[in-house]
């Protein structure tokens, strides 16, 4: 299954830069990066973190949301969705 998450500053808070990092554990001192992003390369105008990563059944993922600039504040809206992988055979 590919899952997809995407976050992006709120409307009101159009100066927030979204940093993204999606993490595989259950244990916050061993787990282990599989997705980042700083910026989303589809939209360059828009300060919002995208990635795509394959997620296995089962397993606890920990997503982490912040700012570039950590003195930045507002809100960010974060978007999580998944699909089946789709296999084709020729």
């Amino acid at each position: 299954m590919w899952a997809h998450a995407n976050a992006s500053p709120s409307p009101n808070t159009h100066s927030l830069d979204t940093v993204l990092a999606v993490y595989e554990g259950s244990a916050l001192n061993n787990l282990i990066r599989v997705a980042s992003s700083d910026d989303d390369a589809l939209n360059s105008a828009v300060s919002a973190s995208r990635v795509w990563f394959e997620a296995a059944g089962g397993t606890a993922y920990a997503v982490q949301v912040g700012s570039y600039d950590d003195a930045a504040r507002g809100a960010i809206t974060l978007a999580v969705t998944s699909r089946a992988a789709s296999c084709s055979s020729r």
